[in-house]
């Protein structure tokens, strides 16, 4: 608990982008915009901070898009309960806010669905920091009174230096697509793809 207290999203240092949304909303439309599990911003927050990160990348700045999912969480709600599947999702929360820069954004989509957005980053730096979080998850090994939980996360990403022309819609089938391969590889793997090329 006191590590995932210590790298809440309200800690004080956040990136301007966030903190310049944090700052228009008002208490309750925040909290709106707040996953009350892990504290990340949820799908509603997430995809409006992709928006400007994506509006951004229009002027020429790189972005990294990260869509991840938890391999076999249902597996793990189903043998060990779901206050073991909460504590596994406060977890991984944890791990990527603690992987991440400061100007980053971590999203609890749902269920076991994240999406980190990752503004004015190089292709080679994206990947870097993708295989990271996936390592040092897989290095997790969760012990409850059940027995021990060993975790890995299938992770697909998108990478561009130069958006133009694209929309969030496009960014994030990119990433889904990157996610579907990465499990049909056997899951805990990383699979990072660019733009779609032009005919």
């Amino acid at each position: 608990l006191g590590e995932l207290a210590q790298r809440e999203l309200f800690v004080s240092e956040l990136g301007s982008a966030q903190q310049e949304l944090l700052n228009k909303l008002d208490a309750s439309r925040r909290q709106a915009m707040i996953d009350e599990l892990t504290r990340l911003w949820n799908r509603r927050g997430g995809l409006e901070l992709l928006d400007r990160a994506m509006s951004d990348a229009h002027r020429g700045a790189g972005l990294g898009i990260c869509l991840l999912d938890i391999d076999r969480f249902k597996e793990i709600n189903d043998g060990y309960g779901h206050a073991t599947g909460d504590t596994v999702l406060r977890k991984v929360a944890g791990l990527l806010v603690d992987c991440i820069r400061v100007e980053d954004i971590a999203c609890r989509l749902g269920g076991d669905e994240f999406l980190l957005v990752l503004p004015d980053i190089s292709p080679e730096e994206f990947g870097r920091l993708v295989e990271r979080i996936r390592t040092r998850t897989e290095a997790i090994a969760m012990r409850t009174r059940s027995g021990t939980i060993d975790l890995t996360l299938s992770l697909g990403g998108f990478a561009c230096v130069n958006c133009r022309g694209l929309t969030s819609d496009d960014a994030l089938r990119r990433a889904d697509e990157a996610l579907y391969e990465a499990k049909a590889q056997g899951r805990n793997r990383a699979v990072i793809v660019g733009p779609p090329r032009a005919a």
